[in-house]
């Protein structure tokens, strides 16, 4: 998709209000199915969640069919486990894919996308629960098409339909009190300066406060079940042992998306080691690896789990995929006044990473110059060659071999035949770094759980999504320009001069409350040189679906996927 062609139409465009335009542009990054690349309007975006009081779930029949049913409804609790014929007198299954394929922007597998409509367990603050990144089909961050939803439903034989109201819960109270009508609400959550001018509301037009908190949170699950023994709980792990007749005593970790400080990093990876050592000590053969809805997070815990089941001759593989990053007037711009000024707070100083060519960090008398290269490649359909630097790594070593020393026992586990991995293909950034990694190197198996029944014979489904470097936003971006001396206010605009071509050009801050978040860097395999990760199509070797029973027990899904690597 030519993203600034798609711009340029909306420009020509004549808009009525501002929300939709806000709205279309949102939509227009959505459709590049890289959550990396987003652009979030805090003004409509952040302040509500709206909620149908129910959440559905995808399973398949005994007969092969698969039916979208109620996983709970928190208003008419007796609705549990309905099935879902239509969905605004469409049928559902189809109702759901479409909704999928056009409004969920997580993943470019329409499989991945299927699954995060709807909902599915995960651990998230300590507990398995239901996620946050699921749902998306009954809970909106952004302001539904239609003030109602109609379903048809089977329950116990007998047909019903019922109409669910969108219900509109506030993320914060103190949100209440910061504004009066639209102007006031304009100042607090939208303008980004004090020159935009908006008009009131009428005055007979009033904003309702009362009954803003419709219901609770769904109730965290846990684990209710004779053959499952939760032997260690961490910051972002669980280490379970699971006894079961079929598959015989095996240890599984579910690791949640690592979203930590850097002063918890030590305390992380100490919970880390200490889940693992208790499972060696119990003697357990096979080991599941459970990603299910993990986002990523920090990239040093990630690489620390790999290295830590890897081999040990695998110390002269590189711990991570080489990445590199493209090369405009602005990056040239930022490369080159953190080197001159000797500044390590934002990525684009090389001295940050480690070349590929040399294996030690950028570190010469012409840095800017071994960084930068003479790279250009096609990226495309457009047409056009794009500059890129020389391929780098991420600087974890020395924290690596820092952390690993603190290890006072050997891995037992083949990674290639007793490991598992376990995804909904909502694995990504640093999630699918780890399991990418496994699987070029190790060839270790993945099963892919959910998505589309029909499809799974045909094409499959990724156990992972969105690899991506890193990703970066427009507020760091500036911060950055502003650590280096570069910015000068326009108008009190954040603004950047630099120049294409000889010419002299600007780059100016949104003048709204707004984010736009971009991946700074692309991850090339490690097999082949020259593929591009974020495009690349990696389907699980094996493909298991939801039942009543595993989509609210997951040591169902446990039992499933290690049979697959039992002898």
């Amino acid at each position: 998709m030519d993203v600034l062609s798609e711009l340029d139409k909306l420009l020509a465009y004549t808009y009525t209000t501002d929300v939709q335009f806000m709205m279309d542009v949102m939509n227009l990054l959505n459709q590049l199915k890289d959550p990396h690349t987003k652009f979030i309007p805090n003004c409509y975006f952040e302040q509500f969640l709206f909620e149908q009081g129910l959440s559905l779930y995808s399973v398949v029949k005994s007969d092969d069919k698969q039916v979208i049913k109620i996983f709970n409804d928190s208003i008419i609790p007796s609705l549990t486990d309905c099935e879902v014929t239509h969905i605004d007198s469409q049928p559902a299954l189809s109702f759901i894919t479409s909704f999928a394929n056009s409004q969920i922007g997580e993943s470019k597998d329409l499989n991945v996308r299927f699954n995060l409509a709807l909902a599915s367990l995960t651990l998230e603050g300590g507990f398995i629960q239901l996620s946050s990144d699921s749902e998306q089909f009954t809970k909106r961050d952004v302001l539904p098409e239609k003030e109602s939803v109609e379903y048809n439903v089977i329950c116990y034989g007998e047909r019903y339909n019922f109409t669910r109201e969108w219900m509109v819960r506030i993320k914060e109270q103190e949100f209440l009190e910061a504004f009066t009508d639209s102007k006031s609400y304009w100042n607090s959550f939208c303008a980004n300066n004090n020159n935009l001018k908006v008009n009131t509301l009428p005055k007979n037009v009033k904003i309702k406060k009362e009954n803003s908190l419709i219901f609770n949170q769904f109730e965290s699950l846990m684990l209710r079940d004779e053959q499952v023994k939760l032997v260690k709980s961490g910051k972002i792990a669980q280490f379970y042992i699971i006894t079961s007749v079929e598959s015989g005593a095996f240890g599984v970790v579910v690791i949640s998306t690592v979203d930590t400080e850097k002063n918890e990093n030590e305390l992380v990876i100490d919970e880390l080691l200490e889940g693992f050592r208790i499972l060696i000590n119990a003697g357990v053969k096979k080991l599941v690896l459970d990603f299910i809805n993990n986002g990523g997070g920090t990239i040093l815990i990630a690489h620390f789990i790999t290295r830590l089941l890897s081999p040990p001759l695998s110390s002269k593989l590189p711990i991570a995929f080489p990445t590199d990053m493209k090369i405009t007037p602005l990056s040239e711009l930022l490369i080159t006044q953190s080197v001159i000024k000797n500044d390590t707070s934002t990525p684009f100083n090389p001295k940050l990473w480690i070349s590929t060519q040399t294996s030690l960090p950028f570190n010469s008398a012409n840095i800017i110059e071994h960084f930068i290269g003479n790279n250009s490649f096609a990226r495309n359909n457009l047409g056009g060659q794009q500059r890129y630097s020389n391929k780098f790594l991420d600087n974890t070593k020395d924290l690596l071999e820092f952390f690993l020393a603190k290890k006072n026992f050997e891995i037992p586990w083949n990674v290639s035949n007793d490991i598992i991995i376990l995804t909904n293909g909502n694995c990504g950034s640093s999630c699918a770094n780890i399991v990418q990694y496994f699987n070029e190197i190790y060839h270790v198996k993945s099963v892919a759980v959910g998505g589309l029944f029909e499809d799974a014979m045909k094409t499959g489904m990724s156990f992972a999504s969105f690899p991506g470097g890193q990703s970066y936003s427009d507020k760091a971006l500036f911060k950055g320009f502003e650590k280096l001396g570069l910015l000068t206010n326009d108008s009190n605009i954040k603004t950047v001069k630099y120049l294409i071509g000889g010419n002299e050009a600007q780059l100016k801050e949104f003048e709204v409350n707004a984010l736009l978040k971009y991946a700074l860097r692309e991850v090339y395999s490690l097999v082949n040189e020259d593929e591009v990760l974020e495009y690349s199509y990696r389907p699980a070797n094996y493909r298991i679906f939801y039942d009543e029973l595993s989509a609210r027990n997951p040591a169902k899904l446990w039992i499933q996927a290690v049979r697959y690597i039992i002898d």
